[in-house]
Formats: C-alpha cells, structure tokens, sequence
C-alpha cells in the first residue's frame, strides 16, 4: 500500500491595515508574515514553493453590473451576506477619488461604488499588478466568511465577537489538523505587531480554500462565468 501524499504547501492571505497578512500552511506547521506589499506575497510563495496561495481580495472584476459568483455566495451566508461587499467594476481601478469611482462605475452598472468597496481598489490594484492572469490558478480568490460557512456548515456569529472567535477557532483546530490550539492568546502570540485576532483567523480560512483548490476539493462560486476582460477568473473558492 502506498503512503498517504502529504497536503501541498499552501498560504492564506488577508489585506490587514494596508499591508497582507499571510499564513503558510506546510506539514504540521503554521507561520504568520506581515508584507508590505503583494509583490512580496509572491516572493515568499516562490520562496516556500506554495502551490496555491489564497487571497482575501477580488481579482476577476466584472465590465457592468454585479458577478455570479458575488450572487451565489451570499446565497449561502445567508444573515451574514453583507460581509461580502459588491466587486468594484473594472472602470474604477484608476479612478482618481471615490466621487470619480462613483461616476464610473454608475455609467456602466447603473450603481454606485460604497466607500468599503472603494477602500479595496488599491489593494486590487496592487494585486493585479503582481499576478499576471496567467498565474490565476496558483493565486485565487476567496471571500473568508464564505469560507467560513462552508467550513462550519452554517453562518457563525460575528468575527469580532467573543462567540464569532471562539466559533472559528473551534472549526480552524478541527479542520487544519496542524496543531492550532484552541487557545485564543496563543494564536495571537503568533501573529505579527499590529495584527488583529480577526485578521489572523482569516487568513487561516482562506490557507484552509487555498488547501482545498490545491487537492482538487474545493467549492467554486462562478464555477461557469469564464474570465473578466483582463483574463482574471470571475470566481470565489471556498
């Protein structure tokens, strides 16, 4: 009989405080890093031969109106669905202010752009300029409260809540099977300066997706809608 095959080396990234929060998933082990910017997401990715890297952010972004993938996962959070906010239209990435942003994304969807999504078209930016469409399937999407979901089976209470910390962390220490204590202060001993609780338990949920993409098990959200005009997918994995 064969041995069993060790899961891929995978990460999870969340954009905490204008930086990327990522935790690397190898073996037994978990580390957390702070970048500064995405371009050095993809160093340690490269560094640490990642298959898949997970990333808390849009990257296939629609010409007008909303994605299907936007639709079918807030299908499934259900009472939590406004944690996953609408993907800016691609019109808006150079947008010079939120009132330009607005304009913009108005003349091609017919609707507005909220100042929480505005706040990510940096990020997006910076994202899409580190990874080409080609590399699309070693870094993906995915949206952590989803994930969360589909993890549990059904919504948790909100993440910055005593309940919502404790409830993912119950789900991450069964799930990872990595030796993630369920000790609040011990994971956060681990994160770096500066990092909130709800960033790290992020991160940890989308390395759990990038996990599943990497062994073929993952749930795909817009499975069928193809790719933006860029060539990004127009996809969540969960």
């Amino acid at each position: 009989m064969s041995p069993p095959v060790a899961d891929p080396p995978v990460a999870g990234v969340d954009g905490a405080r204008g930086a990327w929060l990522t935790a690397v998933l190898d073996g037994s082990s978990i580390d957390l890093a702070r970048c500064r910017t995405f371009d050095e997401v993809v160093d340690l990715a490269d560094e640490r031969e990642l298959a898949v890297v997970g990333v808390d952010m849009p990257m296939g972004l629609p010409d007008a109106g909303g994605r299907a993938a936007d639709r079918e996962a807030r299908a499934l959070l259900g009472p939590r669905r406004s944690t996953l906010f609408p993907t800016p239209v691609a019109a808006v990435l150079d947008a010079a202010d939120h009132a330009d942003a607005c304009r913009r994304s108005l003349a091609v969807s017919g609707r507005k752009l909220s100042i929480q999504a505005f706040n990510l078209v940096p990020m997006i930016r910076q994202l899409r300029g580190a990874v080409p469409p080609q590399a699309s399937d070693r870094f993906v999407e995915v949206h952590p409260e989803t994930s969360f979901v589909e993890l549990a089976g059904e919504p948790l209470a909100p993440k910055r809540t005593a309940t919502g910390i404790a409830q993912r962390l119950a789900v991450l220490s069964a799930a990872l099977g990595a030796g993630l204590e369920a000790d609040l202060d011990e994971v956060v001993a681990t994160a770096p300066s500066g990092v909130a609780v709800d960033d790290v338990l992020d991160a940890l949920v989308v390395a759990w997706s990038a996990r599943r993409h990497a062994t073929g098990t993952a749930r795909i959200f817009g499975a069928g809608a193809g790719v933006d005009t860029a060539g990004y997918p127009l996809r969540i994995i969960a």
